[in-house]
């Protein structure tokens, strides 16, 4: 038997357990009633760990005593933690079984405000479908025919689209955030408000720079893969102009940046910096900041009474940064990272020597040296086409 406290915990306790079964137990049925992409089984069992288990636990060993095991008397527990335990399986089993139900009919529902999220339509025949406002994140429309339909609203985040017919298809305000377009057919496709941020249109076609224009979000967006930007800015960093790259404005500032290593590469902080300084592509590229190797520089040197020496550096690099369109330079900045660590006091004879070389410069100091070149505030121009 659970012994509580007092008969005022008690009465505390089963109300809350029963406001947060009920609470639970809605968002479960709720979840299968309006499935969303955004309500998986995962957080589902989340949310109930969080706001139905963990919870409940916290109250039974507050609002209850101890009590001896039935067959081990020197041993303590609390009996009423099964009722949370008990609560939250069954929940959990309850949201498994329906959401294994829902996902075996939820893509047959092909239509306005479909839930069609996850779903497999590799090679299907949609043309002239109305999907408007669908649920459609993370689904696979990899080679299907969407010629005419109507996507308009449609949320396509993390879709698969390459290769799929979209001649003529009306995408209007669809949000196809980080999805793959990749060799699509976007002929005479309305695009007016979509937002296309971080997605791969490598290779579509149809696409004109008008729709370009009537695009709402694009920064991240691809039209050329990374290794052609990168193969043909580098020339840049030889002094060598790229005719068809976009104009740099130096009141305005560049919209674009792109960072190359000394090889070619691109350079590790490009993670870091604002989204749009990566082109769509090199006729989007405005500067081209070319990064050469690190070199050390002298900072003194350790030295102790034995004789035991050693000199300390720290890591320079310079950077100079070019006119995509013409090959000239800009200007060329030099860095300096942190310096090692201070000389010990003492070292141990035979002992591992101290780090003598500080850090190269790390990724907030290259942004806050390139950041005066970048465009500061209000709309940036919309990408061209290749």
């Amino acid at each position: 038997m659970i012994k509580f406290k007092n008969k005022t915990f008690k009465i505390i306790f089963y109300v809350v357990y029963a406001l947060l079964t009920l609470i639970n137990l809605l968002m479960v049925i709720n979840a299968y009633v309006e499935p969303s992409s955004s309500m998986g089984l995962l957080l589902i069992i989340f949310m109930q760990i969080q706001c139905l288990l963990l919870p409940l636990l916290l109250l039974i060993f507050l609002f209850t005593h101890p009590t001896p095991h039935k067959k081990r008397a020197d041993k303590m527990v609390r009996l009423g933690v099964w009722i949370p335990i008990s609560t939250f399986l069954a929940l959990s089993v309850l949201a498994s079984v329906l959401m294994a139900f829902l996902t075996g009919n939820r893509c047959e529902d092909i239509g306005p405000n479909g839930k069609l999220w996850g779903c497999d339509f590799e090679g299907a025949d949609l043309s002239g479908v109305d999907l408007s406002e669908a649920d459609m994140s993370e689904i696979n429309l990899s080679g299907a025919n969407l010629s005419g339909s109507n996507l308009s609203g449609a949320e396509l985040s993390r879709a698969n689209l390459t290769n799929s017919n979209l001649a003529g298809a009306d995408l209007s305000d669809a949000r196809m955030f980080n999805a793959t377009l990749d060799g699509a057919d976007l002929s005479n496709a309305v695009l007016d408000g979509a937002g296309l941020s971080g997605a791969s249109l490598i290779g579509v076609t149809g696409l004109t720079d008008e729709s370009l224009a009537n695009l709402e979000q694009w920064e991240g967006m691809l039209l050329q893969s990374e290794d052609q930007i990168l193969a043909e800015l580098w020339q840049v960093c030889k002094g060598i102009g790229i005719e068809n790259a976009a104009a740099y404005d130096s009141d305005l500032g560049a919209t674009s940046i792109v960072l190359i290593t000394d090889v070619g590469e691109r350079h590790p902080t490009t993670e870091y910096v604002p989204r749009n300084w990566w082109p769509a592509s090199v006729s989007n590229a405005e500067l081209v900041a070319c990064f050469d190797s690190p070199y050390r520089v002298a900072k003194g040197t350790c030295t102790y009474d034995d004789g035991t020496s050693w000199d300390r550096y720290s890591q320079r690099i310079d950077i100079s940064i070019f006119i995509a369109r013409t090959g000239d330079l800009l200007e060329k900045i030099t860095l300096e990272g942190p310096a090692p660590g201070a000389c010990p006091e003492n070292i141990v004879a035979g002992g591992e020597r101290p780090e003598d070389l500080g850090d190269a410069p790390y990724g907030v100091q290259i942004i806050e040296a390139l950041t005066p070149f970048a465009h500061e505030g209000g709309d940036l121009h919309p990408p061209r086409l290749p």
